[in-house]
């Protein structure tokens, strides 16, 4: 296996720095006095790498977004080949619930939780230009989930479906962004473990709201 180089180990080094201090601090909040700190190297090394801070946010944003893409993918290609291959309803059925439990097992990951935090970045103070972490989430969970439901639903509208898809991905993001709500709403010690209880839970709350709502529309 070659090794890699020392401006490969240099880049990979300010590009994790940044992510980290991007995910807790924000674009505004991390300076470059507070990068230089993190990755060990002064501020030209940074820039000769990244040109600027906003190009360094945009290719954290950009890395992070590549990754979940990676974790995701493979559930949205086999939905799309069940979907070419029509299906049952039943099965799509099944297929939702993977997808929402791949979701929130995937956001409630402690080895997630930069990913998470920049969704949240991105979604309350966004990159200019794209939103590649929610895009991410748009293509590979919103949008299947969305086939699928119509794929259950053929008499609902698309629009109405597509907003069904968003509400269940917004409320797994933010029910994930507050484990301590989770503990009090769930009536559990605030030193709990909340996994996987809670998130099994957020999963069926899903589930629920899905069959109760739509069947109602």
């Amino acid at each position: 296996m070659t090794q890699p180089t020392k401006k490969q180990i240099t880049h990979e080094k300010i590009l994790t720095s940044a992510i980290y201090l991007f995910s807790i601090y924000g674009y505004e909040g991390t300076t470059t006095r507070m990068l230089s700190k993190e990755s060990g190297y002064n501020i030209s090394t940074i820039f000769h790498h990244f040109e600027n801070k906003e190009g360094l946010y945009i290719a954290a944003m950009n890395h992070m977004a590549q990754e979940m893409n990676s974790h995701l993918l493979p559930t949205t290609i086999k939905v799309n080949k069940r979907l070419e291959e029509e299906c049952s309803i039943e099965e799509a059925w099944e297929l939702i619930e993977e997808f929402i439990t791949l979701l929130v097992m995937t956001l409630s990951s402690p080895t997630q939780k930069n990913t998470f935090f920049l969704l949240i970045r991105e979604q309350t103070s966004p990159p200019k230009g794209d939103f590649p972490l929610s895009r991410v989430i748009y293509d590979n969970v919103e949008h299947p989930i969305k086939n699928l439901l119509q794929r259950i639903y053929p008499d609902i509208t698309h629009t109405t479906l597509a907003l069904h898809a968003r509400m269940i991905t917004g409320g797994i993001i933010s029910q994930v962004e507050h484990p301590v709500f989770l503990r009090w709403m769930l009536g559990l010690p605030d030193d709990a473990d909340i996994k996987p209880r809670v998130w099994e839970k957020v999963k069926d709350l899903c589930m629920i709201y899905i069959n109760t709502d739509l069947n109602n529309d």
